[in-house]
């Protein structure tokens, strides 16, 4: 098998100490994604270290709405806390203000969710060719100061011997701009004589909040420190190659999301 990959890798979120154990260090972000037609999920997540403990339960505030957070999710004298849920009144394109207090402080950050967009190339019928470019586009998203795209390629060829052989491409990047092309060289390498089938997966993420580059500063404000992100992913986009794909692509969206938290939670750690 020949396997070409561009990932990005991350760990647990751990925040060193500061403040004398009074300051919190904190990763929030809002996640909103299309789950089909017609279906927005609007989901909100919050991970707080302090090095001495949280002596109460912290409140949390999206544009001064209280987040409901169930008994069950937290602990009370322990050095962490998170919580994942959603936060159904929260609108895309639109300013989010975001606050969590936990008695001996607080911290806040403000920033635009970045607003619904749709990927135009390649579109679900398309069929990628055998020496052929992958040209990928899409719409800009209002509020979004940068965009995370996954692509995963896979194909099945009879190689310049006569054997058989695959192929699999993963790219996982971080840009700036709303398109980004493949090159031929890249997908079919010099061995492939004869692509039999496959398929592709595109996806793509946009962000607000700090672009992850060495020594970026985070965003909340306060009596704590750490990053806010705004994310929205629309409908990711499966195409064939040499042929129609023999079905719908498997949904890969909230898998690649949590490598992609596992990234900012490393960077944020490290900044």
């Amino acid at each position: 098998m020949k396997k070409l990959l561009c990932l990005a890798t991350g760990i647990a979120l751990v925040f060193v100490s500061c403040g004398g154990g009074e300051r919190a260090s904190i990763l929030a972000y809002i996640q909103v994604y299309e789950a089909g037609t017609d279906t927005i999920v609007k989901d909100f997540g919050i991970d707080m270290y302090k090095y001495n403990g949280f002596k109460e339960i912290p409140l949390v505030t999206l544009n001064d709405d209280t987040v409901h957070i169930p008994l069950d999710m937290y602990y009370v004298g322990v050095t962490s806390f998170d919580y994942n849920g959603e936060a159904p009144w929260l609108s895309t394109g639109a300013e989010c203000r975001f606050k969590a207090d936990y008695g001996e402080g607080s911290g806040e950050a403000k920033d635009t969710i970045p607003a619904e967009f749709q990927i135009s190339s390649p579109d679900p019928g398309y069929i990628l060719t055998q020496g052929s470019n992958l040209s990928i586009a899409w719409g800009s998203s209002n509020g979004a100061q940068w965009y995370w795209l996954y692509v995963d390629i896979s194909y099945y060829y009879m190689d310049n011997s006569g054997g058989f052989d695959d192929f699999d491409l993963e790219l996982d990047t971080i840009i700036e701009g709303t398109s980004f092309t493949l090159p031929a060289s890249r997908l079919f390498p010099s061995d492939v004589d004869t692509v039999l089938y496959g398929s592709g997966y595109v996806d793509i993420e946009a962000y607000s909040g700090p672009k992850i580059v060495a020594g970026e500063e985070g965003n909340i404000k306060g009596s704590a420190v750490g990053f806010f992100w705004g994310i929205y992913a629309p409908d990711a986009v499966g195409f064939g190659i040499e042929a129609p794909a023999n079905a719908p692509p498997d949904d890969q969206r909230q898998e690649t999301f949590q490598k992609h938290l596992k990234v900012l939670s490393d960077y944020a750690a490290e900044n």
